[in-house]
């Protein structure tokens, strides 16, 4: 179960980086 977590927490991160790259200009707004 805890590794499922995890899983789903660097799921998490590479979708969250994923959009860092796409949107650059629009990451500012959301810090």
């Amino acid at each position: 179960m805890i590794i499922l977590i995890t899983y789903n927490y660097f799921n998490y991160f590479l979708l969250t980086w994923f959009y860092n790259q796409f949107f650059k200009g629009t990451k500012n707004c959301y810090t």
